[in-house]
């Protein structure tokens, strides 16, 4: 970004507001408050560590609210400048042009690591050739192929990865690829095998053979995984398909088509519950949480879908009033996930891996049966990974990939 920034051309200085505006050769001009520059100075000696990767502690502490420059000068180099400023504190400051452009306030470049340009979809889009696939092996031994599968990720909101070991123990590797898998109550990775001898009465419907409706993973915790995983190890003889929508595709659906049904489900606040014993790992739990359906941010765009309607407790703290309104809302979102203009039919073949962003894409499964001739049907694993722990290995990866062209 340094070497094509423009320069800086010139510069002016409002004591009223105590800024600096700075004006670029290509016409661009931003105002900086003193207060801001001075806080942010990134000289070495004083202000940041030796390695330049974070400030000293304690030297923001004490700021001087009214400090001003004493002199400010343009310092042009080819193809870099940058602005000297010395304070009336007497302390001496370096901003390059290529730093200033970043740092622009409400005018600053958008950070795509954490905010992607989303492509949205629906039931077509196999059809429309947006699901790519990923060949396991060179997800772990290329960063290209790693770096294409994580922005498929980031942008639809899920891809598949296909040619994986059909064995036991490889969503390890696809984890330690990142930099470790999340650990749930269930552990790092988990089982969903069927047996024919399986209790109908046992807690967790995914162990079941029917129809498991839409929804998000891990709903009863208040931080919820940010990705999930699902490898193919046994598909189902019969049925069993992996059953998929675009939860931000369709909840901008019903802000367009019921903005009363939309805000309803992004202002109640619902409670989730699941209490069981995971004998393979830690044992008992009793998780409990509370979220909206739709998360929004401060600028009303769509961050997370929580959304489990087997998880979904009685409570509901609203008005009795309200209480219709609310239930006329959730019908309403749930029959649009479900609709087959939405709804994403897929089965998945041994060696597959699915891999969906856990705050956006919901999933279910179509019922399938097992026979008394079979014993086991339709094995799969199952790993959660963090949002955080991508996005650090995303940027590390971009950034070796710089300093390389």
């Amino acid at each position: 970004m340094a070497s094509h920034s423009p320069a800086i051309q010139s510069f002016t200085q409002s004591t009223e507001d105590k800024t600096l505006s700075v004006s670029w050769a290509n016409g661009d001009t931003q105002e900086y408050p003193y207060i801001w520059l001075r806080d942010n100075c990134q000289c070495i000696s004083v202000c940041w560590h030796k390695s330049g990767l974070a400030p000293r502690a304690g030297a923001r502490f004490d700021l001087n609210l009214d400090v001003v420059p004493k002199s400010v000068e343009v310092t042009s180099s080819n193809p870099a400048s940058s602005m000297d400023i010395e304070w009336s504190d007497g302390h001496k400051s370096q901003y390059l042009s290529s730093w200033l452009s970043q740092y622009r306030f409400n005018k600053s470049p958008e950070d795509v690591i954490l905010n992607p340009k989303l492509r949205y979809w629906a039931a077509d889009i196999d059809e429309k050739h947006q699901l790519k696939r990923y060949d396991f092996e060179e997800i772990l031994t290329s960063d290209e192929a790693f770096l294409n599968w994580i922005s498929d990720l980031k942008e639809l909101g899920i891809a598949l990865i296909v040619n994986a070991p059909k064995k036991e123990g490889e969503l390890q590797r696809l984890g330690n690829r990142v930099n470790f898998l999340s650990r749930s109550n269930f552990g790092h990775i988990w089982k969903v095998q069927t047996r024919y001898t399986a209790s109908r009465e046992e807690h967790n419907v995914a162990y079941h053979t029917g129809f498991l409706p839409l929804h998000t993973d891990l709903s009863t915790y208040q931080s919820p995984a940010g990705l999930l995983l699902f490898h193919c190890l046994q598909a189902a003889i019969e049925g069993g398909e992996s059953l998929l929508a675009d939860g931000f595709k369709v909840a901008e659906d019903l802000r367009r088509d019921n903005p009363e049904a939309f805000e309803i489900l992004t202002t109640t606040v619902f409670e989730n519950f699941e209490k069981g014993n995971a004998t393979d790992y830690h044992g008992k739990y009793h998780a409990v949480s509370k979220h909206p359906i739709i998360r929004l941010d401060q600028e009303g765009c769509i961050r997370r879908i929580v959304n489990s309607d087997h998880t979904r407790t009685p409570m509901l703290r609203v008005p009795v009033s309200s209480v219709l309104p609310v239930y006329r809302a959730m019908k309403l979102f749930h029959g649009k996930l479900h609709h087959p203009d939405n709804l994403f039919k897929y089965k998945l073949k041994e060696g597959d891996i699915l891999c969906v962003n856990n705050y956006r894409v919901l999933h279910g499964r179509a019922d399938f049966k097992v026979t008394e001739q079979e014993t086991t049907n339709r094995h799969f694993e199952g790993a959660y990974l963090d949002w955080d722990q991508v996005n650090l290995r995303m940027r590390v990866l971009l950034e070796e990939k710089a300093t390389k062209q």
